[in-house]
């Protein structure tokens, strides 16, 4: 299905964030280089394409310096692995990690797309649609990236092209898709 990515922004770079959201979602403590940035695990030197090649039990950090004037860190994993889970947990889960800062998920999905932007613990932006159908546009659009692109309907050109939702999250926090392909660590999930 593709490769979901989870943006987190705080006081720390993202990693306090990050952390506590794997610790939610996963019921895994990621041990934390705090001067380097990258969590305890298996360091890869391209972030994005270890996270293509990881199985559902493994999911891919970034480092914490990439994009945004270094106040980001960037969780990527399978797709299927960011669905297998009851919605409202994604919605709580997610809104309790931008309680300090800010968090975008962006997640492909089977001929569509859906993203969310949580900040100070509520969410505060959906947009999903897939197959034809518009399922979701609620709140303000983050910029004008997003209200050109994501608007009041489905463009099945547009939507189910996974490339969009790499560049909406570009215009949205300073990373692009080459700052993906950074040093990262590999993490089991399970």
């Amino acid at each position: 299905m593709g490769l979901y990515c989870v943006y987190f922004n705080d006081q720390f770079g993202g990693r306090a964030a990050l952390a506590g959201y794997v610790q939610t979602r996963f019921g895994v403590q990621l041990g934390m280089d705090w001067g380097g940035g990258l969590p305890v695990g298996e360091h890869v030197s391209d972030a994005l394409d270890a996270a293509l090649g990881a199985d559902d039990g493994q999911f891919v950090v970034c480092t914490p310096h990439i994009g945004g004037g270094g106040h980001w860190s960037v969780l990527m994993g399978g797709a299927q692995q960011c669905l297998e889970v009851n919605y409202g947990d994604i919605v709580a889960q997610l809104s309790a990690a931008s309680a300090g800062g800010h968090v975008l998920l962006a997640c492909p999905l089977q001929a569509g797309a859906w993203f969310e932007y949580h900040t100070g613990g509520a969410l505060q932006r959906r947009w999903a649609g897939a197959s034809g159908v518009l399922h979701a546009n609620m709140g303000v659009p983050l910029n004008s990236f997003d209200a050109d692109f994501f608007g009041a309907y489905f463009d099945d050109d547009a939507h189910e092209d996974s490339d969009i939702l790499i560049e909406l999250a570009h215009s949205a926090t300073g990373i692009s898709l080459d700052d993906l392909r950074a040093p990262g660590a590999l993490c089991p999930i399970f």
